[in-house]
C-alpha cells in the first residue's frame, strides 16, 4: 500500500497511484516449438535489411492449426521511422476467428509477439527467453521460436494494490490552449461517435539499467508497445502511437530511484522538463531496475494529457508478452481505469478476472467496467485525436448488365486518411465472367483467368482514382463480386473490402399468350384461335421466329400473321418469321384448326426465339385444346378393386353411357381373361341387350343408347383360391368418336379369413461379433380378412448362443433355455405388422442358424409361418482401458498414475485416449506413453495418440498430475479405436482423494525479555515466523495484559494485522518453503509490573505444533523523577534561550524537510506535529 501527502501553496487535491506488485517466481508449465520462419528483405545496405514474415502462415500448436493472416504494422511508428532499421512490426488476425488479433515484432532473427484467439492469450518468444522459466525443456535450440499460453504459467505478478493519495493538479492553462483543447474535444468526440479510430501519442523512456539489459533497447521497446497497441486498438478503440524512444543511459540520468513512487516522480520531472516528451499524451518508463519490495509497475490514475501526472512505469520483464500486459495495466490506470473487484473502486462489483485486477491473472482483456471508465476519460481528453493514418477505401455500386453485352464495373479508390496511402492493389474477383479490359487512373492493371488486379503507387489525402473493369456474361445471373484493397501503409482495414452485385438480365424478352381462354370445338368441325407475341425487354428483339406444334389428331387449316410470314408443314407444324420487334411491339397469328378424332388429352405448343432473348422460361407456351365428340360410348365400372373371401360370390356393376350429342350405334361388350388368374363367372344380367357365357368369356350385345342415356350390366364373380384375379372389359360401337374411354379392368384379391405371415427384416442374415450383443428381428404381417389373435411365436437358437432379451409388439415373452417364446392374445388387424425382437450374444466364431415359427389358430396359409435367421459370427477388434480404482495425492505434489491400454486378438488402428479435466484445482503436469505422444487439445485436458496397436499388446500411459486445493478430483479417461466393437471396456473413472500438504512453521522472538518505563512506547522483540515446509492459512496471535500496557501498533511483513488494546491477530496466508515473515508490535506502557505474552502460530497444515509459540517477558518500570539541570554560568537569564545542540539542529532540519516534502505543519498543540 502507498499513502503519501503532497501539498503546494495552492492547497491539497487528490492524486491516484496504481501499484502492481509481484511475489512469486514465474514458471512456464508448458510450451511448444513452432515454425515461424523469418526472411530478410534486402535493402541498400546491411543496416536497412528488413526481416519479413509471410502474409499467410500456418503454425501447428496445442493440437490445432493457427492460420495467421499478417500485414505490416510499421506505420505504428511513422513519426520515428528510423527506429525500424533492421526491425519489422506486424499485425493481423487468425483466419476464421472473428475478434482475434495478432501482434508480432521481428528483429535480429527473433520473433516476439502475442496472439489472442478470443479465448486464450498466447505469447510468442525465442526459446532463449522461455527455457529458463521451464522446469524441463531438453533439446531446445536456442534460436527456436516458442509459443505458450498465459494460462499455462504460474507465479510472476500477483498481489497488486492501488491507493488514493493526496496531491496537486496542474493549474491555469492559457486561453488559447483552452480553446484549442475544446476544438480537439469536439473533434475527438465526433470521431468516437462516428466510429473513427482514435490515437494517443506515447513517449517511451528507458533507463540505463534497461539499456544494459537490452543492447537493442529500441527493439525491446517496439516488441512490447506493438502488443500493447493490439490490446488498446481492439478493445478500447485507441491506438497507442509510440513517438519517442528516449533512453537515459548516461551518468547524469535523473532516473535513479528504486522506490517506485520516487522513480515515478522522477519520470514526471523528466516529462515536464523535456519538450518532446511533455508534448505527448503520456510517457511510460521501462526500467531495468529491480524496484523495491514487490512492485513491478506504478501509474497515476486518470492522468491523460497531464504534463505532470501523465506518466507510468513498469519493470522490463524479459518476455515481451508478459511485459506488455503490465504496461497495458499501467496505461489503463492513466486512462482512468481503477482496479476491478477492489472495495471502494468504481469497478468493485467486477470479478477480478480481467486485465485491471489487482494481480496479473493471465487475462489480456479489459472488463466492461474498465472500458466504461476509460470511455468517459477518452471523450474528454484533448490529446486523444482521430488516428492520423493512411487510410485507403473502396466503394462500388451494383451493376446491371445484359447477356452478351459488355458492361462496366467502376471501382472508386479514395484516400480518406490524413497520410498518403502507398503501394495499393485492388483486386476484383470475376470467376464467371469474360473480362474484356481493365484500367486504373494513374495506375496499371493485369487480368488473370478469374479476376483483375490493379496497382496504384500512392494516393494523397482527399484524392480519388477510378478503376474500370469491362466484362460480359453469356448467362442470366445475379452474382456477388468481391472487391479487395490492400496497402502496405493502410491502418484501417474496415473499409478495404466491398461486395457488389452484378445482375445480368436478358436484353430482349418475348412473351407468348393464346386466346381465347378455352380453345377447341366439335370433332371434324374447324375452330379458330390466335397466338400473341409481345416484346417486353429493354432492347429490340432481333430475328424473332415462332414455331407452333399441334398433335396428329389435329390439323392446321390456315394461319395468318399480323406481320411477317408463316408456313404450314404436314398440317401439324407452323413456322413463322417476324424480323426485329422493337420494345413494346406485338405480333398476332390467327389460326384455324380441325380435329379428326377425340382423344383424352390434346395440346398445342408454341416456342419463340430471338437472337438476344436469353430468358427461356417464358419463350414456350402450352395450351389445352378440347374437342367434343358427336357419338361417344363410355365404359364406367364404379368399383374396380375388391378384397374378397376365397370362393365367395360378389357382384360387379358395369355402366355404359352415351356421352356424345347423338345416340350411339349398337355396342358389343366383352369380358375376357385378365393377365393373371381368371375369375369364375357365376351369372350375368343386363338391361337393353343380351349376354352369353362360355369358355371363361362373357359377350353382351347391347342396343343403341340415346344421347345422355345409360345401360347396366351386372356380373357375379367368384375367386376360387387365394391370390389376385383380373378380367378385362372392352366396349365397341360403330361411329364412336372417342375410343379412349372404351376399356377397363376388374381386379380382386382373395384372402383367407386368418393368415399370419412371418418374414425376415434384413434378408435374414446377420454378422455379429463374438461376445457382442446383437439383435435379430422378424416381421409378422396379418393378411387375413378377420385378423390374427392368440398366436405364439417361438425363436430357437443353437447352443453357442445366449438369449439376453426378447419382445413381441402387443405380446409377452419368456426365455426358456435356447428358445424365446412370445404370445399375443389381442388381434393383429388386417394389413398391420408386429415385430419380434431377440437380443443374443454368441460365444463362438462360426456359421449358425436359428429358427422362428408361428402357431396361429385358424391360419389358412401355414406355409408362410416359418423363417430362419442365418448368423456369420465374427471375431471383432477390441481395445480396452484399465486403471486403478482410486488414487491419492497431496496438495502441491505431483503424483503419477498408470493407465493400461490393451488389444484383443486383432490389431486396432487410430487408438486415442482422451482424459477429461480433473476438476477444480487439478492440473495435468505431463503424460507419457511408450510408442505414442500426448498433447493438450483444450484447457486442462489431455489426448494421447497411440496410433496402431498390434494384436494382444499393451501400452502404459503414465499421467502426472497435481492438485492446488483439498478438493476431490476425478480422472476420467476414454479409449477409442477404429472398428472397436466392444465399447463396454473403454472407460476408466478414478476418484482421487486430495490430502493437505504437510507443512512446518516455527515462531521465534528476537529476545525473550524486554523492559521499558511506564507511560512510554515500548517495542516488543521482533517475532519471526520461519517455514521449512510451506503452510497455508497461517495466523499469529498475541495477548497483552492491559494492567501494564496496551497495543499501540502491529504490522506484519507479508501479511496484515488487526488489534485491540489487548489482542493482536496477524494473518499471513500461505507461507512458502524456507520463508521468514516478521511481526513488529509496539505497546504503550502503563503502571509498573511484569507480564508474559505468547506469540502463538496456527496454520491449517502445520504438522509440527511443538515449535508454534514463543514467550516474551515484559517488565514495566516506574519512570524516575527528573533531575534539575546544572546552571550555565556563561548565560544570563531572560529571553528563554538555551543552547542549540546537534540533536535539536537535526530535529529542526528533519521537520523543515518533512514540511517541504510531505506537507507537515508545526502546531502549537500538545500533540506536536500533525500530518496535513
Amino acid at each position: 500500500m502507498l499513502r503519501r501527502a503532497f501539498c503546494h501553496l495552492s492547497g491539497c487535491v487528490l492524486l491516484l497511484f496504481g501499484v502492481l506488485t509481484h511475489a512469486n517466481d514465474f514458471r512456464v508449465l508448458y510450451a511448444e516449438e513452432i515454425d515461424l520462419p523469418v526472411a530478410v528483405q534486402a535493402g541498400p545496405n546491411l543496416a536497412t535489411a528488413k526481416p519479413q514474415l509471410a502474409p499467410a502462415v500456418s503454425i501447428a500448436a496445442y493440437g490445432r492449426q493457427f492460420d495467421l493472416q499478417l500485414e505490416s504494422n510499421d506505420a505504428l511508428v511513422r513519426t520515428a521511422p528510423t527506429v525500424l532499421a533492421g526491425k519489422s512490426l506486424f499485425r493481423g488476425t487468425i483466419a476464421g476467428m472473428p475478434g482475434s488479433w495478432i501482434r508480432m515484432t521481428a528483429s535480429d532473427g527473433e520473433v516476439h509477439g502475442a496472439i489472442w484467439d478470443g479465448t486464450d492469450y498466447y505469447i510468442v518468444a525465442p526459446a532463449s527467453q522461455v527455457q529458463p522459466h521451464m522446469d524441463s525443456a531438453p533439446g531446445l535450440r536456442p534460436d527456436a521460436t516458442m509459443i505458450y499460453r498465459l494460462s499455462d504459467t504460474v507465479g510472476g505478478v500477483s498481489g497488486g494494490s492501488c491507493t488514493v493519495v493526496e496531491g496537486a493538479t496542474e493549474r491555469g492553462a492559457a486561453l488559447t490552449q483552452y480553446l484549442s483543447m475544446v476544438r480537439e474535444l469536439k473533434s475527438a468526440a465526433s470521431a468516437a461517435a462516428a466510429g473513427i479510430p482514435l490515437q494517443i501519442e506515447v513517449a517511451l523512456l528507458g533507463d540505463k539499467e534497461f539499456a544494459a539489459a537490452y543492447p537493442d533497447a529500441q527493439a525491446a521497446m517496439l516488441a512490447r508497445i506493438n502488443i500493447v497497441d493490439g490490446i488498446f486498438t481492439q478493445q478500447v478503440g485507441v491506438s497507442i502511437i509510440p513517438t519517442d524512444f528516449v533512453v537515459s543511459d548516461g551518468a547524469d540520468s535523473p532516473l535513479i530511484a528504486t522506490a517506485a513512487p520516487t522513480l515515478l516522480e522522477q519520470v514526471s520531472t523528466l516529462r515536464r522538463s523535456t519538450d518532446a516528451v511533455r508534448a505527448r499524451g503520456l510517457a511510460h518508463l521501462l526500467t531495468g531496475k529491480g524496484l523495491d519490495g514487490s512492485t513491478v509497475g506504478i501509474a497515476y490514475i486518470d492522468a491523460l494529457c497531464s504534463e505532470q501526472y501523465g506518466v507510468s512505469l513498469s519493470e522490463a520483464w524479459s518476455d515481451a508478452g508478459l511485459a506488455a500486459l503490465i504496461i497495458a495495466h499501467e496505461l489503463g490506470h492513466n486512462f482512468g481505469a481503477p482496479h476491478d473487484g477492489e472495495a471502494g473502486s468504481a469497478c468493485s462489483d467486477t470479478p477480478d478476472s480481467y486485465l485491471m485486477a489487482p494481480a496479473l491473472n493471465f487475462s489480456s482483456t479489459f472488463s466492461s467496467c474498465s472500458r466504461q471508465q476509460m470511455a468517459t476519460k477518452i471523450a474528454a481528453a484533448s490529446c486523444i485525436v482521430p488516428l492520423r493514418i493512411a487510410d485507403a477505401a473502396v466503394d462500388v455500386s451494383n451493376v446491371q448488365g445484359y447477356v452478351g453485352e459488355i458492361f462496366e464495373l467502376p471501382v472508386n479508390v479514395r484516400s480518406v486518411g490524413e497520410l498518403t496511402a502507398r503501394n495499393m492493389s485492388v483486386t476484383v474477383d470475376l470467376p464467371s465472367f469474360a473480362i474484356d479490359s481493365a484500367q486504373m487512373e494513374g495506375g496499371s492493371c493485369s487480368i488473370s483467368g478469374i479476376g483483375v488486379t490493379c496497382q496504384l503507387s500512392e494516393l494523397a489525402p482527399g484524392e480519388a482514382r477510378r478503376m474500370t473493369v469491362r466484362a460480359s456474361s453469356a448467362f442470366i445471373r445475379n452474382y456477388p463480386v468481391n472487391v479487395r484493397l490492400q496497402s502496405a501503409t493502410d491502418r484501417n482495414a474496415v473499409n478495404n473490402n466491398a461486395e457488389v452485385r452484378i445482375a445480368i438480365g436478358t436484353a430482349a424478352d418475348i412473351r407468348i399468350t393464346s386466346a381465347p381462354a378455352s380453345i377447341g370445338g366439335m370433332v371434324r368441325t374447324p375452330f379458330d384461335f390466335s397466338l400473341n407475341l409481345e416484346s417486353t425487354g429493354v432492347r429490340t428483339a432481333r430475328n424473332v421466329e415462332a414455331r407452333f406444334f399441334i398433335e396428329e389428331a389435329l390439323q392446321i387449316v390456315a394461319a395468318t400473321p399480323s406481320e411477317g410470314s408463316c408456313s404450314i408443314q404436314d398440317n401439324v407444324v407452323l413456322n413463322c418469321t417476324f424480323g426485329d420487334l422493337p420494345v413494346g411491339s406485338t405480333r398476332r397469328i390467327d389460326l384455324t384448326a380441325r380435329a379428326t378424332e377425340v382423344r383424352v388429352s390434346q395440346y398445342g405448343s408454341v416456342e419463340v426465339t430471338a437472337d438476344n432473348d436469353a430468358e427461356a422460361e417464358n419463350n414456350r407456351h402450352y395450351f389445352p385444346i378440347r374437342i367434343n365428340p358427336e357419338r361417344d360410348l363410355q365404359l364406367d365400372i364404379p368399383t374396380k378393386y375388391f378384397d374378397v373371401g376365397i370362393d365367395t360370390p360378389f357382384d360387379v356393376p358395369v355402366i355404359l353411357r352415351s356421352a356424345g350429342t347423338q345416340a350411339t350405334s349398337p355396342a358389343v361388350v366383352t369380358f375376357g381373361p385378365g393377365p393373371g388368374t381368371e375369375f369364375t363367372f357365376d351369372s350375368v344380367g343386363t338391361q337393353g341387350g343380351m349376354c352369353s357365357l362360355g369358355g371363361g368369356t362373357v359377350v353382351c350385345n347391347m342396343d343403341a343408347i340415346e344421347a345422355g342415356g345409360t345401360r347396366t350390366i351386372t356380373l357375379r364373380l367368384r375367386a376360387p383360391s387365394r391370390g389376385q384375379f383380373y378380367t378385362n372389359v372392352t366396349a365397341t360401337s360403330a361411329g364412336d368418336d372417342a375410343i379412349g374411354n372404351n376399356e377397363s379392368q376388374i381386379n380382386a384379391v382373395a384372402w383367407f379369413d386368418t393368415d399370419l405371415e412371418l418374414n425376415t427384416t434384413s434378408g435374414g442374415s446377420y454378422f455379429p461379433y463374438a461376445g457382442v450383443r446383437s439383435q435379430s428381428t422378424a416381421r409378422l404381417r396379418s393378411w387375413g380378412l378377420t385378423g390374427a389373435s392368440n398366436f405364439t411365436v417361438t425363436a430357437t437358437f443353437p447352443s453357442q448362443f445366449t438369449i439376453l432379451a426378447a419382445s413381441l409388439d402387443g405380446g409377452s415373452c419368456t426365455i426358456e433355455g435356447q428358445s424365446a417364446r412370445c404370445v399375443r392374445t389381442t388381434a393383429l388387424a388386417r394389413n398391420t405388422d408386429a415385430f419380434l425382437r431377440v437380443d443374443t450374444t454368441a460365444s463362438q466364431v462360426g456359421t449358425f442358424t436359428a429358427s422362428v415359427t408361428a402357431d396361429v389358430p385358424g391360419d389358412g396359409a401355414t406355409f408362410n409361418n416359418q423363417i430362419a435367421w442365418q448368423y456369420q459370427v465374427r471375431e471383432g477388434q477390441d481395445v480396452r482401458l484399465s486403471g486403478p480404482t482410486s488414487g491419492n495425492t497431496t496438495v502441491g505434489t505431483a503424483t503419477s498414475l498408470d493407465l493400461t491400454v490393451a488389444t484383443g486378438n486383432h490389431y486396432v488402428d487410430q487408438v486415442v485416449v482422451d482424459l477429461a479435466p480433473l476438476g477444480q484445482g487439478g492440473v495435468y503436469e505431463s503424460a507419457t506413453v511408450n510408442g505414442g505422444s500426448c498433447v493438450s487439445p483444450a484447457l486442462h485436458a489431455l489426448r494421447c495418440y497411440l496410433t496402431t496397436m498390434q494384436a494382444n499388446t499393451t501400452k502404459t500411459i503414465t499421467v502426472r498430475f497435481s492438485a492446488a486445493y483439498m478438493t476431490p478430483l476425478t480422472l476420467h479417461a476414454i479409449v477409442s479405436g477404429q472398428f472397436d466393437v466392444i465399447t463396454t471396456n473403454n472407460e476408466v473413472i478414478v476418484p482421487i482423494t486430495v490430502a493437505d500438504r504437510q507443512g512446518d512453521a516455527s515462531v521465534q522472538a528476537q529476545a525473550s525479555t524486554v523492559a521499558g518505563d511506564s507511560g512510554k512506547t515500548l517495542s516488543l522483540p521482533t517475532v519471526s515466523i520461519t517455514t521449512t515446509d510451506p503452510v497455508d492459512d497461517a495466523k499469529v496471535r498475541l495477548s497483552i495484559d492491559d494492567r501494564f500496557a496496551t497495543v499501540r501498533s502491529a504490522t506484519a511483513a507479508g501479511g496484515t494485522c488487526s488489534f485491540s488494546t489487548t489482542v493482536i491477530e496477524c494473518l499471513l496466508g500461505t507461507v512458502e518453503r524456507n520463508t521468514t515473515h516478521t511481526i513488529a508490535v509496539t505497546l504503550t506502557t502503563k503502571q509498573a509490573g511484569s507480564f508474559q505474552t505468547t506469540a502463538t502460530l496456527t496454520a491449517r497444515n502445520d504438522s509440527n505444533p511443538a515449535n508454534n509459540s514463543a514467550v516474551v517477558s515484559v517488565t514495566v518500570r516506574d519512570l524516575p523523577p527528573p533531575t534539575s539541570p546544572p546552571s550555565d554560568p556563561g548565560k544570563s537569564g531572560g529571553g528563554g534561550g538555551g543552547s542549540t545542540t546537534p540533536l535539536s539542529i537535526a530535529l529542526l532540519l528533519s521537520i523543515l524537510y518533512a514540511r517541504r516534502r510531505y506537507g507537515l505543519r508545526i502546531s502549537r498543540s500538545a500533540r506536536g506535529c500533525r500530518e496535513s
